[in-house]
């Protein structure tokens, strides 16, 4: 199945018409896999938030209360991903988190506590949704 393509703008993904679940902030330093990342959330339901960088999904997380799960690259300049799910997690620690990360090892590259499931990179729909339901309980 083909996700309609959608586009991150200002933070909020453009032309969501579906049914929405919990929200997703969707955070990779790449523009084009945030965006693919974002439409694949929404095209399962849930509504999408994005950040380019782990210090703009912290000003999320610290002033949107109805995020719901923090889905994150693990590689990105500046703040990894485990780095941000623990400030996360100081802020909001009922935040729900996924790791997504195109290493072959992701455990090489942990030096910390994880917050969810590693997620690897190319993933599909279907194998985001599975997560996704994983850690919505």
């Amino acid at each position: 199945m083909r996700v309609p393509p959608l586009s991150c703008e200002g933070g909020r993904m453009s032309n969501s018409q579906h049914l929405q679940k919990s929200k997703v902030l969707v955070v990779d330093d790449d523009a084009d896999v945030l965006d693919a990342s974002a439409a694949m959330v929404a095209h399962l339901g849930y509504n999408p938030v994005c950040a380019s960088d782990g210090d703009d999904a912290l000003k999320f997380i610290a002033t949107d209360p109805s995020i719901d799960i923090l889905l994150t690259d693990v590689q990105m300049p500046g703040m990894h991903g485990f780095e941000l799910a623990r400030r996360a997690k100081a802020i909001r620690t009922d935040l729900r988190v996924v790791y997504v990360t195109g290493q072959l090892d992701p455990t090489l590259e942990r030096t910390e506590e994880t917050f969810g499931p590693i997620v690897r990179k190319p993933f599909g729909w279907r194998q985001l949704a599975m997560y996704l339901r994983l850690v919505s309980g």
